[in-house]
């Protein structure tokens, strides 16, 4: 009984925290959603990007002319202004202190005749865009072309830009890393002769079947995957790529013409591993993102790295009041956060979303885990049917001691046990040998509640001297 007295006066905080030292550690389990409108569709929306604290970029149609935007939570959609004497434009990534780039054009075809530009905030709420410049001309296959235009494509947290100086006469040309205060530098002739599709925070950029290390300047193949029994590859796309140089490729497979594309994860140590060995090829390219925990949200299914957990869409993992909502894949920042589109059939309405990981033991949904929190979880514990609002945070269709254990890091609420009516002697006179925690006891009140929560703590206690022997 020692073990119990010096836990008085107990506190809920102490009560969770008490939780820790069980030999049953909280099992891993996969985020449940929240679901907040960042902006409201009205228009023809594409979005084509997201910064990783949930700047969302894109472009609107706006009377028949693409329109630069960011949209986020606080601050909602914005027009990006444009240069003086250009019509149209399009936002294409943003980086986490809110530097967007993209492409802006004289006429209304920014994605096809644009000329790469940048946006920084000014302080006031609002942005200043500027034009990047390009090479004069680029070498291709050993002849010196014009350039005319293109587009800045991504943007890393150091303020490294990468895109595509377009060749004159075409739509395409040679990845380019632009800058703001340097000239700008054709990377094809440094062995980077693909399209650049992504950069990461470390500098690393992929395209095709190619990744670049922008500081050392090595170009790495890819390579193709193995075949498929007897069906090979005859293409790849690096689509999305890490700090850690993990890429998500989309795999071309050479066997039927219409149905081709299947995803693969590509790393230096593993080579090539197939997302989804039930995914069926598809005919176009889908979806690709993947962020630095080694999380994917692609077209096959959305892995959880850490968890080895496959997921097949958004849907599935919203807590179930948001359940209306049918989500989009979407970009995966290193919290889990998501900046994705949806739609709420009933409503007839398509949003911009961010879905957000709730935390473990907000049961109630305000962003807090607190004594409300405990309560929901105390009235359904040892109960299955349950949900994330009656305190099944594991998913697993229960309510009970793991889902305490998920619980537990994240409590933070000083409000005493005694004051919800748990009498410290009870607990002082739990016999820990003789009395097994049973049931939940049905309760009208405190008191019912104070009998659960000292059968609880009880059993975490004989859990944890069970271990140390």
């Amino acid at each position: 009984m020692q073990l119990l007295r010096t836990l008085r006066p107990l506190s809920l905080s102490l009560f969770l925290a008490a939780l820790l030292i069980s030999p049953a550690t909280a099992r891993a389990t996969v985020p449940t959603y929240r679901v907040d409108v960042v902006a409201t569709l009205g228009a023809t929306t594409l979005l084509e990007g997201a910064s990783g604290v949930g700047h969302a970029v894109g472009s609107q149609t706006l009377l028949g002319v693409p329109q630069p935007f960011v949209a986020t939570l606080a601050a909602g959609m914005q027009t990006l202004p444009l240069p003086a004497g250009y019509a149209s434009g399009v936002a294409f990534d943003a980086n986490d202190q809110g530097v967007i780039v993209g492409a802006v054009a004289v006429s209304g075809f920014p994605y096809d005749l644009g000329d790469p530009a940048i946006w920084t905030p000014n302080g006031l709420g609002g942005y200043d865009v500027a034009l990047l410049a390009t090479p004069a001309t680029v070498s291709v296959s050993g002849q010196n072309l014009p350039v005319d235009g293109g587009q800045a494509t991504a943007i890393n947290a150091v303020g490294q830009i990468v895109g595509f100086s377009r060749i004159q006469g075409f739509q395409g040309g040679p990845t380019t890393l632009f800058s703001t205060s340097a000239a700008p530098i054709n990377l094809s002739p440094l062995g980077f002769t693909a399209l650049v599709r992504d950069l990461s925070d470390s500098g690393l950029i992929v395209g095709g079947r190619l990744r670049m290390d922008l500081q050392s300047q090595v170009v790495t193949p890819l390579g193709l995957p193995a075949p498929i029994g007897s069906v090979s590859f005859e293409d790849a796309i690096a689509f999305a790529v890490n700090d850690a140089g993990e890429s998500v490729v989309a795999a071309d497979l050479a066997s039927v013409v219409n149905e081709n594309y299947l995803t693969y994860l590509h790393d230096d140590a593993n080579g090539y591993v197939r997302l989804n060995p039930s995914q069926l090829p598809s005919r176009f390219v889908g979806f690709y993102d993947n962020n630095d925990l080694g999380d994917v949200s692609a077209s096959g299914g959305i892995l959880f790295a850490e968890e080895g957990v496959l997921a097949g869409g958004y849907d599935e993992l919203l807590e179930a009041s948001f359940s209306d909502w049918n989500v989009d894949l979407g970009f995966i920042d290193d919290a889990r956060r998501v900046v994705t589109r949806g739609r709420r059939p009933a409503f007839g309405d398509e949003s911009i979303l961010l879905l957000t990981p709730l935390a473990f033991g907000d049961a109630d949904l305000d962003d807090d885990v607190d004594v409300q929190d405990l309560l929901i979880v105390a009235a359904a514990y040892g109960s299955s049917g349950t949900a994330w609002a009656t305190g099944d945070f594991d998913r697993d269709g229960s309510t009970g001691f793991p889902d305490l254990q998920l619980m537990a890091p994240l409590y933070d609420d000083p409000t005493p046990l005694d004051g919800l009516g748990l009498d410290p002697a009870f607990l002082a006179d739990w016999d820990l040998a003789t009395n097994p925690p049973g049931p939940p006891v049905p309760s009208l009140g405190v008191g019912g509640l104070a009998v659960l929560l000292g059968t609880t703590l009880a059993a975490t206690i004989r859990r944890a001297r069970a271990t140390a022997g």
